[in-house]
């Protein structure tokens, strides 16, 4: 029997969960929440907090049986990965002190400087003097992130007209080790085509499978706020490459040297890339992990036809993977969506899903289940559910997407 330890049990570690069984694999899942999806699918399940590496060693050193992998799907925790892997005696790719540099974005980012990766011009924030002094040197926009936390919780677009003692103040509540310094950085926003990458490592080789437009469809009405409404694979040809491939070189060119200054053996790594208007790549985030958001286990094999996520599993059991399926091509055109009810609070009284081909829904809150709980930030936009949608051509997926949301029925109650 192969068990495989995973770390985190939520909706979006469902796919994952259920890939590593189809591979024959004997689940452990870890979780803080005992009623979260993947609990209940796991071979086993163990209410633990994964960003906890005391809690997580706690339960490594009671479990009593033979580990011979660690994965996570999703979730921004290297630190405990490598932790978990070398206590397990399991492979990753990465060794504890590199993972911990890996998850912190200022210092992350200034290895990445010191390693000739093109990266925006950036700098720490102790108060809101260092972003007004930044922003004279470097003009607006600006992006405010917490050094220490994952997605867009606490990032910021900074403005002509945005409060910059506000700005700090908001941002700061969402540094989760307060010690951490600098807990805030500033960096320079780099306007041009914002693209998700996501690749297998094997011997020091790029293999970028993932490739995809990020959605900011909404940012006129969140701003200053960043709300990232899925995305599109493939992403519209840009003007300054010939193809898909030439545009993949000049990303792998940047996220080798990322690999080479963290060291990063077999594995995977995901890219938060811009491209400017002129065909210049900057890396604006790499992280040694699967992708959230169901990039990495839906929108990519229904992309390229590449399961990215058996891939990864192999490489966390056997230290490799089988390359030969592992070059980009398009099979399909995919569509990621989310849809938010725009209410303060609420009770999702109804959720009717369309019976439709070639959509995946995802619900995130299920009905009977208050709105606020999943509140973005301070927005009043809860995300309710996603849908993933594929065809052969980007038309026919915008015409099921036109009759899926002429379908989809939802109640809210707001009493």
């Amino acid at each position: 029997m192969t068990r495989l330890l995973i770390l985190g049990t939520g909706t979006d570690q469902v796919e994952g969960i259920l890939e590593a069984q189809r591979f024959g694999l004997y689940t452990i899942g870890l979780d803080w929440n005992e009623a979260s999806d993947g609990a209940k699918l796991v071979d086993e399940f163990y209410k633990v907090n994964i960003k906890d590496i005391k809690e997580v060693a706690q339960f490594l050193d009671g479990y009593p049986h033979l580990v011979h992998g660690v994965i996570a799907f999703g979730v921004d925790i290297p630190d405990v990965l490598a932790f978990a892997a070398e206590k397990l005696n399991c492979y990753f790719q990465l060794n504890f002190e590199r993972a911990k540099i890996s998850k912190d974005k200022y210092k992350a980012k200034k290895l990445l400087r010191e390693s000739d990766v093109r990266v925006p011009p950036f700098a720490p924030v102790h108060s809101p003097d260092d972003i007004s002094s930044f922003i004279r040197y470097y003009g607006y926009p600006v992006v405010l992130k917490p050094v220490d936390n994952s997605g867009s919780r606490g990032v910021l677009l900074i403005e002509k007209n945005t409060d910059i003692n506000w700005a700090f103040e908001y941002s700061k509540r969402f540094v989760r080790n307060k010690s951490t310094n600098p807990s805030l950085m500033v960096e320079k926003f780099i306007c041009g085509r914002q693209l998700s990458t996501e690749s297998i490592i094997v011997d020091g080789k790029l293999f970028t499978v993932g490739l995809s437009d990020r959605n900011y469809e909404l940012l006129n009405k969140t701003k200053p706020f960043i709300v990232e409404n899925g995305g599109d694979l493939p992403p519209e040809p840009l003007p300054t490459f010939k193809n898909y491939q030439e545009l993949i070189s000049a990303i792998d060119e940047e996220l080798s040297k990322a690999l080479r200054a963290f060291g990063s053996g077999n594995g995977t790594i995901k890219g938060d890339i811009v491209v400017d208007e002129h065909g210049q790549v900057w890396i604006i985030e790499v992280a040694f992990r699967l992708s959230g958001g169901l990039f990495s286990t839906i929108e990519i094999p229904k992309n390229t036809g590449v399961n990215f996520v058996k891939k990864a599993i192999e490489i966390q059991l056997q230290g490799t993977c089988n390359t030969k399926d592992l070059s980009y091509r398009i099979k399909n055109f995919v569509r990621l969506r989310y849809i938010f009810i725009e209410v303060e609070k609420g009770i999702v009284k109804r959720i009717k899903l369309p019976q439709m081909e070639n959509v995946i829904f995802k619900i995130y809150c299920k009905e009977g289940e208050p709105l606020s709980f999943l509140k973005t930030f301070e927005l009043p936009k809860n995300k309710l559910l996603g849908y993933v949608i594929w065809e052969n051509t980007k038309q026919k997926v915008l015409d099921i997407e036109k009759q899926l949301l002429e379908t989809l029925e939802v109640e809210v109650s707001t009493q």
